[in-house]
């Protein structure tokens, strides 16, 4: 794939000496950063709700989660 690639930047650059390939860095950035910022909203809401579930007396990963579940909390945001 790699050998294919560099084969057609070569013909590109034949045709137009000034094109040089657009960096994907960009859009991988843009990417990460629209990840972090949904799982940080994500979160925002649910860390609340985790924090008065384990109030309750809840401590187990599953106990939270079937409080999580019993308040749609996972159902809401797509799960955890």
């Amino acid at each position: 794939m790699t050998r294919q690639t560099t084969g057609t930047e070569a013909q590109i650059k034949d045709l137009d000496p000034s094109w040089k390939p657009a960096s994907l860095r960009l859009k991988a950035d843009a990417k990460t950063r629209e990840a972090l910022t949904t799982r940080g909203e994500f979160a925002a809401k649910i860390f609340p709700i985790i924090k008065k579930i384990r109030s309750a007396g809840v401590k187990t990963h599953q106990g939270i989660c079937g409080g999580l579940e019993r308040r749609g909390g996972l159902r809401e945001n797509g799960g955890l």
